[in-house]
């Protein structure tokens, strides 16, 4: 049996930072999207930063809207793993959602309408132009559908909105909608025919698809483990085995020892060996401080959140309730801080809450340029910044 392939945990970061964009951003933010398997984007505007971030030129948050809502598009903005919504390349999304029949069970459960009302949903958002907002659809939810989802929430909601939504998730993670842009303060969703009409949309089986999202998993954010996998995905533990089990057979994984991580079993795409090794730079022009936003992706990437945050006390600044992730400081791969944003008209305060690892000498440099990035991200002239 072959020994594992020795690693110590900076070259880990050093790894999983440049293949996610973080230290040298990626040509087009689709590529940055598909590197990272998935932008996480339950609040628009942070993952706009998040994949700015990674992209070459750090493009503004108008120009990434282009991107999303506007002809032509290059990124999807849709529910993907975890039951939690991403922005993707279009290649991606069709894999997501062919992936999800062996992903873990959904959040959400109960009041799903039945098929024949989300066909003729379907056909209503078509002959709107293909697009449609929550409220248009609410008048479609009577009868016994109406009746489940008064059953349901009682007095919690109105249970025509809590019906359309479903309607709206429904052919949402059936690959036929997607977000749109807004409409006045309203959310819209747009038909995946209407918008991207020349986009392939072939039959992908269930497993094959998942394999292949692991395998673009691990490229970016190995060495991992089966457990990180499944945390990743949003999946079983036994289902991430199955992926592991089928790219060992193919013989694309070697196993890896990580300095302090010995009680972990991990593993890595043996085409990556060489990457892995790479010796780490010294100085810290060559891997920049990063202000990464609430929810992002490396944050979600690995069960284990020792790599990031190795004091665990601090950990609950990050991660807090209700599924709340902080926005953090980030440098040399680990999380040196957290930190806020108030934009005025042509300015932006950035106050940042130091860690243990918070070095003046180190990082404040850095931490200004890059709230100046974030300045311009936004459209602002510059950016202030203070340090608790």
């Amino acid at each position: 049996m072959a020994r594992p392939l020795a690693l110590e945990s900076e070259q880990v970061r050093w790894f999983r930072a440049r293949r996610t964009g973080l230290v040298e951003p990626l040509a087009e933010p689709a590529d940055a999207a598909r590197a990272n398997v998935g932008i996480q984007s339950q609040q628009l505007a942070p993952s706009l930063w998040g994949l700015a971030q990674r992209s070459v030129g750090s493009p503004t948050a108008a120009a990434l809207q282009q991107q999303l809502f506007a002809e032509p598009r290059s990124l999807v903005r849709t529910w993907g793993q975890r039951g939690t919504i991403h922005l993707y390349a279009l290649d991606h999304w069709r894999a997501v959602i062919a992936s999800k029949k062996v992903w873990a069970v959904d959040v959400r459960r109960g009041v799903m309408a039945p098929d024949e009302l989300v066909e003729v949903a379907r056909k209503q958002i078509l002959a709107g132009e293909g697009e449609v907002t929550r409220s248009e659809l609410m008048p479609l939810v009577r009868g016994k559908f109406l009746q489940e989802a008064k059953d349901y929430v009682g007095t919690m909601m109105d249970p025509q909105r809590l019906g359309a939504s479903r309607l709206i998730w429904q052919l949402t993670v059936n690959g036929e909608l997607c977000f749109a842009g807004k409409r006045g303060q309203e959310q819209a969703y747009a038909l995946r025919k209407e918008w991207h009409p020349k986009l392939c949309w072939p039959r992908a089986a269930a497993s094959k698809a998942a394999i292949a999202l692991a395998r673009d998993y691990l490229r970016s954010c190995g060495p991992a483990s089966v457990q990180d996998l499944a945390h990743f995905f949003g999946a079983r533990v036994s289902e991430a085995r199955k992926w592991e089990a089928a790219l060992r057979k193919t013989g694309e994984l070697v196993d890896v020892a990580v300095e302090q991580e010995a009680d972990r079993a991990l593993f890595a795409l043996a085409e990556d060996e060489a990457a892995l090794r790479a010796e780490v730079p010294g100085g810290a022009a060559a891997w920049p401080v990063r202000l990464l936003p609430l929810w992002d992706g490396l944050l979600m990437s690995h069960a284990d959140k020792s790599w990031t945050v190795p004091v665990e006390s601090e950990r609950k600044a990050i991660w807090k309730k209700a599924a709340m992730v902080s926005a953090v400081v980030l440098a040399r791969g680990q999380v040196v801080g957290t930190w806020q944003a108030k934009a005025r008209a042509k300015e932006v305060d950035v106050t940042i809450t130091p860690l243990s690892g918070w070095r003046k000498s180190k990082h404040l440099a850095g931490a200004r340029r890059a709230a100046q990035a974030y300045a311009e991200h936004l459209g602002r002239a510059s950016a202030k910044l203070a340090v608790d």
